[in-house]
């Protein structure tokens, strides 16, 4: 087991510098466990803003349109992707919420509305989103009522032919 002095090893030739190689890299990793770390590069963030909301815009009938009163008509537009769009009226100057659609897809969005009576009548499209708020400009369309055609004149009637 020993020979001169020193141990004998079942590898020929392995000596005490083989020895001073698991060390070194028992060392290295042991430094690379318990050395401290390097403190963390701090890099300033900016919040991004959110992009502008598009306005509600009232395309269908367009502004100033004639409408024909006591009878059902659509209002139509485009807002913003994804929001709540809600059509309020204004009667006799108090702003009254009309109708709601849950999200406008894609885009677009439309109410039928009913009959409106004659006269002026004035509405405004508002979109809400993510806590944002936009309204359209007011638009007044005038409801006038159709006119009706005249009655057809019914020829008059032939007397009967007398008997001879």
């Amino acid at each position: 087991m020993f020979r001169d002095g020193k141990p004998r090893y079942w590898i020929p030739g392995y000596d005490g510098a083989f020895l001073v190689v698991p060390l070194l890299l028992a060392a290295v990793i042991g430094g690379l466990v318990w050395l401290p770390k390097p403190p963390p590069v701090r890099q300033n963030v900016t919040a991004v803003p959110p992009r502008p909301m598009l306005p509600p815009v009232i395309l269908e009938p367009p502004p100033g349109s004639l409408v024909t009163a006591n009878e059902a008509f659509t209002i139509s537009g485009s807002a913003e992707p994804g929001s709540v769009v809600r059509l309020n009226y204004f009667l006799n100057g108090v702003d009254v919420l009309l109708a709601e659609q849950p999200y406008a897809t894609n885009g677009v969005w439309a109410f039928s509305l009913n009959r409106l009576q004659p006269g002026a009548h004035t509405f405004r499209a508002s979109s809400f989103l993510a806590g944002r708020t936009l309204m359209s400009g007011e638009i007044t369309y005038l409801a006038k009522v159709k006119p009706r055609p005249p009655a057809a004149k019914r020829p008059a009637a032939t007397p009967p032919a007398k008997k001879r």
